[in-house]
C-alpha cells in the first residue's frame, strides 16, 4: 500500500505556486519514502502550435506564401472548418508546412494550380498522401480573456480628435464606438489601444504598435467592424514599452499583438514584422502583403469566416521567438516536476 501527500511551498522566484508531492509505501514491516517538488505552470492551447488555426476555411492563392524562418513544421496550418474546402491552396502558392483539418470529406482540401506547394513538393499526390492530416478530433481553440484592457486607457479618440497631423503618437487610447477614425499619416500606437464596436479603423501609412490593440467583442453584434492595415506595419508589441508607470499595466500583457473578436482585420501594404500572436474573426493578406520579417506568433481565427492569402502576400513564422502563453487569452494550468528536487528517504 502507498499513502500520498502534497503539502504547498512558498511560490518560487518566479513566483509560479509549488507543492512538494511525498509518497509513503508500505509492506509488511518495510517502507519507503520518496518526494519531489512541482510547479503549477500555463499550458496553452492545441492550436498556438500552428502558423495559423481557423475555425472557418483557409485559403491560399496566387503567388501567395506562408512558410517558417527555422522549420517547415512552423508553416503547418489548421482548420476546423466542416465546409466543402476547409483548405484551398491554388495558383502558384506556397504553404512549406502541413495541411490539418478535421473535416472527412475528400474535397474538403482542394488544390488546383500548375505552381503550387505543400510541405516541399508540388505533386498533387504526394500531398494528399504525406502532407494532409485529418484529425479525429477538433485541437483545443483558446478562449479570449479581455478583462483587464479597457481600464487601461486613459485618452478617449472620437469624432472631435484631430488625427491629421504628422507624427502622430497615441497612448494608451480608447476609439469610441462609431468614431471610424483614419489615420492618415505614420502613426506610432503605444501601450493599450481599445476599439469599441462597431468601429472601421483604417491605418492608412506606416502604423508602429509598440502596443497591443484589443477590441471590444463584437461577435454577433450588428453593423461592421474592421481594422484595415493599408500602409507598412511594424509591430514589436509592448516590449518595446519603456519602463514607466504609464505602461507598467500593460506591459504584463505581452506575447499578443491584436485581439479582435467580431473584427475584420486585413493588411494590405507591406507588412513587415509583427511579434506576436493575432486573433480575429476574419483576416486577410491582400496584393503585395509581404511580412517580410517575421510574425512571431500564431494567426488565430477566431469565427467560421474564411482566412484569405492572396496575390503577393507572404507570412513568415518564427516560432522560436514567439510567447509560450500570449496575453489575452485563458490558459490551461498544468504541473511540472522542478529539477533536483527528488528525494529518497527511510
Amino acid at each position: 500500500s502507498f499513502d500520498c501527500t502534497i503539502t504547498m511551498l512558498t511560490p518560487d522566484s518566479e513566483g509560479y505556486p509549488r507543492c512538494r508531492l511525498t509518497s509513503v509505501g508500505s509492506c509488511g514491516l518495510a517502507s519507503r519514502t520518496v518526494s519531489l517538488d512541482m510547479k503549477m505552470t500555463g499550458r496553452a492551447a492545441d492550436a498556438f502550435n500552428y502558423a495559423i488555426a481557423s475555425r472557418g476555411g483557409i485559403a491560399v492563392s496566387g503567388s501567395a506564401t506562408i512558410d517558417g524562418m527555422t522549420s517547415s513544421a512552423d508553416a503547418n496550418i489548421l482548420s476546423i472548418s466542416q465546409e466543402a474546402f476547409a483548405i484551398a491552396i491554388g495558383g502558384s502558392a506556397t504553404v512549406g508546412g502541413d495541411l490539418f483539418l478535421t473535416a472527412e470529406g475528400e474535397d474538403s482540401v482542394h488544390l488546383q494550380g500548375g505552381g503550387l506547394s505543400v510541405g516541399g513538393t508540388s505533386d498533387i499526390n504526394e500531398i494528399l498522401d504525406d502532407h494532409v492530416y485529418r484529425l479525429p478530433e477538433e485541437p483545443d481553440f483558446p478562449t479570449l480573456d479581455l478583462t483587464p484592457f479597457a481600464a487601461m486607457t486613459t485618452t478617449v479618440i472620437d469624432s472631435s480628435t484631430d488625427l491629421a497631423g504628422p507624427g502622430l503618437v497615441v497612448n494608451n487610447a480608447r476609439i469610441a464606438a462609431g468614431t471610424n477614425p483614419e489615420f492618415k499619416q505614420d502613426t506610432v500606437i503605444n501601450g493599450i489601444l481599445y476599439i469599441e464596436y462597431p468601429n472601421e479603423v483604417v491605418f492608412k501609412t506606416k502604423a508602429t504598435l509598440n502596443a497591443i490593440i484589443v477590441t471590444e467583442d463584437a461577435t454577433g453584434q450588428t453593423g461592421t467592424s474592421t481594422l484595415d492595415f493599408k500602409g507598412q506595419v511594424e509591430a514589436p508589441g509592448v516590449t518595446a514599452l519603456p519602463d514607466t508607470e504609464e505602461f507598467a499595466a500593460v506591459k504584463e500583457h505581452d506575447g499578443s499583438i491584436i485581439l479582435a473578436p467580431g473584427f475584420g482585420v486585413q493588411f494590405r501594404g507591406g507588412v513587415n514584422s509583427i511579434n506576436g500572436t493575432i486573433a480575429a474573426d476574419q483576416f486577410s493578406f491582400l496584393g503585395n502583403s509581404n511580412i517580410s520579417g517575421e510574425i512571431a506568433g500564431t494567426i488565430i481565427g477566431l469565427s467560421s469566416k474564411d482566412l484569405v492569402m492572396s496575390g503577393n502576400a507572404t507570412i513568415l513564422i518564427n516560432k522560436d521567438d514567439s510567447s509560450s502563453l500570449p496575453a489575452g487569452f485563458v490558459h490551461y494550468k498544468g504541473l511540472s516536476i522542478v529539477k533536483n528536487t527528488y528525494s529518497e528517504g527511510e
